[in-house]
């Protein structure tokens, strides 16, 4: 959650981003204990860490993957707006602290709002 995209932005408060990743941890936490309890007991500490970094890592590569995704959508939209004469008016930044063409603005917020539908 922390390399999502829309999540990861800093216009979220880290507070807000912390309660929500405890949120899910908790929510998701009485899933898995029932099916994973008995065969995580009996495992060394060292096989454990082993798994855990495997899951953050695979986290942290899905969350990059989709940033690199939005930035490409990204430039692809600001390329679209110079094209298109939109290029020199600055809008109202949604995901970075510097302002963006407004029809980039709206493509990144659609997508955005696309990718949590």
């Amino acid at each position: 959650m922390m390399m999502a995209p829309g999540l990861s932005s800093s216009r979220i408060p880290m507070n807000v981003r912390l309660f929500l990743a405890l949120t899910v941890s908790l929510a998701v936490s009485p899933l898995i204990m029932g099916r994973f309890a008995q065969g995580v007991g009996a495992l060394p500490p060292a096989t454990l860490f082993g798994l855990i970094g495997t899951e953050l890592l695979t986290g942290i590569v899905i969350g990059l993957l989709g940033r690199v995704y939005f930035f490409a959508l990204q430039t692809m939209s600001n390329a679209a707006a110079m094209a298109i004469g939109f290029g020199n008016i600055p809008g109202a930044p949604f995901d970075d602290s510097e302002p963006l063409p407004a029809i980039t603005t709206m493509i990144m917020m659609a997508a955005t709002a696309m990718l949590f539908m």
